[in-house]
């Protein structure tokens, strides 16, 4: 009976240990959900009308948020930047297109739309993931780098034209981060037992389907996706409302709510995949397309983030094998 609180007291140091390991990427109240199957085949060219590159392959686990991030989600970014960055104007559609400052902390956004897909350009989407990494710091230099190098990014004159230059490539220690394309792909297509238990392959449609989503509004019979042609589309719809159109690795709205950045740039913008709110479904939601280029600092798009995979806790695993060890010592 003696042993029992050096038991007790090394399984709980373990779970303390390992719980503490595994607070290294926190998941800040977002719903995650893991995408797996490392080194998956990728999409081909030939396989998929227009795509012009194999796409689809990642060869580590990672995550995505379930949904785009949210209006409501993203006000208290807003908030703590427009606290830290004395030159950022909180009145600037850029910052977020559906949120508005009230002053005083306060902020607003249209009813209905508190839990609808954020629209934001992609610097700040840049710099929401810089802040997350460095645990929501109050300090300047929390949104500046970490992930992204904003310095990085300014516009050049080309010829006649302005173009926008910068390192958009996450830092190799990165907690959080826009998808790249693949990573985006491989979450709402690839499916590693489409074909039976073991054969995976690639769905046309982001709700694991190589039909067209259904567009409709929330709660109408058969509805898939705000996206579509169908009659009184709204505005805004909160996120996870169409709970029946998920991906193979459980991720919703990957048609409708809002169109979402990719981490990759082209022609020195980035580029953003998806649809939005009432916006035809047909060729926009297919896997091989790109919604298309944006100005870095105006708000077409939302995102969904992307995570490292929480430790499953070794710290704690190796604790525990020396508490059994403690154990075997003092029993003999």
């Amino acid at each position: 009976m003696r042993l029992l609180p050096v038991v007790s007291a090394s399984i709980g140091l373990c779970a303390a240990a390992a719980g503490a390991f595994a607070q290294g990427v926190p998941d800040y109240g977002f719903e995650w959900r893991t995408v797996g199957d490392p080194g998956n085949p990728a999409a081909q060219p030939e396989d998929y009308l227009f795509l012009d590159r194999p796409i689809g392959s990642v060869a580590y686990e990672y995550r995505l948020t379930r949904t785009e991030i949210t209006n409501t989600q993203w006000i208290e970014f807003a908030d703590a930047l427009v606290t830290a960055d004395p030159s950022v104007n909180p009145y600037d559609i850029t910052l977020g297109r559906d949120i508005f400052y009230g002053g005083d902390h306060r902020w607003f956004t249209f009813e209905g739309a508190e839990h609808a897909a954020a629209q934001m350009g992609w610097l700040y989407a840049a710099r929401f993931c810089n802040w997350l990494h460095n645990d929501k710091r109050s300090d300047l230099a929390a949104f500046q780098g970490g992930v992204y190098d904003i310095s990085t990014f300014r516009v050049v004159w080309d010829g006649e034209w302005p173009r926008w230059v910068g390192d958009s490539t996450p830092a190799a220690d990165a907690k959080f981060w826009i998808p790249n394309w693949s990573e985006l792909v491989k979450g709402l297509h690839w499916d590693p037992n489409k074909l039976g238990v073991g054969e995976g392959g690639y769905w046309l449609f982001p709700h694991s389907s190589d039909v067209e989503p259904i567009g409709g509004l929330p709660g109408t019979p058969g509805a898939e996706s705000s996206a579509g042609d169908y009659p009184n589309a709204p505005f805004w719809v909160p996120v996870g409302m169409y709970p029946n159109a998920v991906s193979p690795w459980g991720l919703l709205d990957g048609s409708g709510g809002a169109p979402e950045y990719l981490g990759e740039w082209i022609d020195g913008q980035p580029a953003m995949k998806g649809t939005s709110v009432g916006v035809n479904t047909f060729t926009p939601d297919r896997l091989d397309f790109i919604t298309g280029v944006v100005v870095p600092d105006l708000p077409f798009a939302g995102i969904r983030l992307a995570s490292r995979v929480p430790s499953p806790g070794w710290l704690g695993l190796a604790l525990a094998s020396l508490a059994l060890r403690s154990m075997r010592k003092r029993r003999s």
